[in-house]
């Protein structure tokens, strides 16, 4: 009896859920820097309708991908590691290891490029901030302190931060949406249009192309990959 009750495993569930631990992280990595602060510029560089076929062939890239992971991860019992534990087992050790490493520099990429957008967004919010070179890098450090105290202070505080993020980044969304349509609206039907047919085709700026705009536009497919 005690033997068994030593050997019996532990009904605790150490997870966050699907909205929680999935749904909800992957919304705010997507609705991140490319959206709020690099989407005028793609629209500007590459036109409206390159953007949306970018985005297209972006984001059919990763629901392959998703689907890939989901059949991976689905074909047997998942184990600590999450991502780097499924691509081991799928693919070998000596490919998880390679792939596992270039994801985890990735991801330290993807989070700089976030800190980098947060703290351009607020310098130029806060006109009375400083916005040197050093003062930026001073400011970056302590967003990455901060993220680094509310990642050890474990998952609950974490997915609390996260809903509370979620929520402020569709006012945002709707806000800026909501917005866009008064502007038409002031601006009336014949100015709308012409100002879409201007914007509507690819005006490259020296040093661009379809290739490096797309690279950029293609960041935020990654992230939902990231995520999961």
């Amino acid at each position: 009896m005690i033997q068994s009750l030593r050997t019996a495993p532990s009904s605790k569930k150490n997870e966050l859920g699907t909205m929680m631990g999935v749904y909800i992280p992957c919304i705010c990595s997507i609705f991140g820097v490319v959206l709020f602060e690099r989407l005028g510029w793609l629209v500007g560089e590459a036109g409206v309708i390159a953007t949306l076929l970018m985005f297209i062939i972006a984001f059919t890239v990763v629901f392959t991908t998703a689907l890939s992971i989901s059949a991976i991860s689905t074909n047997g019992q998942m184990k600590g590691g999450g991502v780097y534990y499924m691509i081991s087992r799928s693919l070998g050790a000596e490919f998880g290891g390679s792939i596992g490493i270039i994801f985890y520099l990735a991801n330290i990429t993807n989070g700089a490029t976030f800190m980098l957008g947060f703290v351009e967004g607020l310098s130029a919010i806060l006109d009375q901030l400083p916005d040197s070179k050093w003062w930026l890098v001073l400011y970056v450090a302590i967003s990455l302190i901060t993220l680094t105290v509310i990642g050890l202070l474990g998952a609950a505080v974490f997915s609390k931060i996260n809903s509370v993020i979620f929520v402020m980044q569709w006012v945002a969304v709707i806000t800026g949406l909501a917005s866009l349509v008064v502007m038409m609206f002031n601006l009336g039907g014949s100015t709308t249009r012409s100002l879409f047919v201007e914007n509507a085709f690819p005006s490259y700026s020296a040093g661009y192309g379809p290739m490096a705009v797309f690279a950029i536009a293609f960041t935020r497919g990654r992230a939902s990959t990231n995520t999961i």
